[in-house]
């Protein structure tokens, strides 16, 4: 048994009326994939790094181009997704477990295996490092970069935001961890966490809101039930919170849903108590979702003027 741990970076979209609707909305192509892989004492054995060429979004989102430094021109020089893969499968071989910092990169291999009609029954057990941090060290219920976790640890930096070098980061970290009594309790950490399950399906958003799995969780205080009643929709398929326990603690969430082919969608959820960050990024958000539906209501008033019947003069 080994372990990989596994990094990518995918490019997006460079606006929302230019995303892939069929077979399924893609809100991400991959264009790089890192990994490292660890023997049974989580230490480093062999590592890869992979270039992808994707198929539909071949420039660069400039947000994405400034984090990861991968320019456009970069992209001409990667590998198709299939051959990566491949190459990537060839890597990890048999009796592994992906570990990951955070929850969205397993959704995203998923996405683009079945865009290439891949299957994605491949993917093995699947461990998010974060809350096995989170609840050996920092104790804080709280999502963490992975930058600040190296920190903690006493680690040196990589540079941040390239597949490879966010690999070893979470490599470092797993090893300041004791990672088997860590996934030994992983399925207890998740469902404190308020975790709803990744494998239900639902017919819409709107159904998956409604699941009380979904809009509601235990506090992590008194254990009482919180529910999140109102929802920031400011992107297709990510949605914000806030809500406030009856015991008066304050929490974050944030849903992302992912297509499945046949239309249906799934959720994850991600939940921490409430500090000054994610309420200053909860309100850039609002503003940004205001301001978007302000020029969305006055574009479509400019085209009703426009499509406004000229009147035959009378005589």
């Amino acid at each position: 048994m080994h372990y990989i741990v596994l990094d990518m970076e995918w490019n997006q979209p460079v606006c929302r009326e230019k995303t892939v609707r069929k077979p399924f909305p893609l809100y991400g192509e991959v264009v790089q994939i890192g990994a490292v892989k660890l023997d049974d004492e989580f230490q480093e054995i062999d590592a890869i790094k992979l270039m992808v060429a994707p198929r539909f979004y071949t420039k660069m989102h400039r947000k994405v181009a400034a984090l990861t430094h991968i320019k456009t021109e970069d992209l001409k020089n990667g590998l198709s997704f299939p051959e990566a893969f491949a190459h990537f499968r060839t890597f990890c071989g048999d009796s592994f477990a992906f570990l990951t910092w955070g929850s969205d990169d397993i959704p995203m291999l998923r996405d683009n295996l079945l865009l290439w009609h891949i299957d994605p029954a491949w993917i093995p057990t699947c461990y998010d490092v974060q809350p096995i941090y989170d609840h050996q060290i920092t104790k804080e219920s709280r999502q963490h970069s992975l930058s600040s976790a190296m920190a903690t640890v006493g680690e040196p930096p990589f540079d941040a935001h390239d597949a490879l070098n966010d690999a070893r980061s979470t490599a470092c970290v797993c090893r300041h961890l004791d990672m088997i009594r860590g996934m030994e309790d992983y399925r207890l950490l998740t469902e404190n966490r308020g975790e709803p399950n990744p494998g239900v399906t639902y017919p819409t958003k709107a159904d998956a809101r409604r699941d009380p799995a979904v809009s509601s969780f235990p506090c992590q205080v008194c254990h009482e039930t919180v529910v999140c009643d109102k929802w920031l929709l400011f992107e297709p398929m990510r949605q914000l919170s806030l809500a406030t326990c009856r015991c008066g603690t304050p929490y974050f969430v944030r849903l992302r849903f992912h297509r499945n082919t046949d239309q249906t969608v799934r959720v994850t959820r991600h939940l921490c108590l409430l500090d000054e960050e994610h309420l200053s990024y909860f309100e850039a958000k609002q503003k940004e979702k205001a301001e978007h539906d302000r020029l969305r209501k006055r574009a479509k008033a400019r085209h009703k003027r426009v499509r406004k019947p000229i009147e035959e003069p009378t005589t």
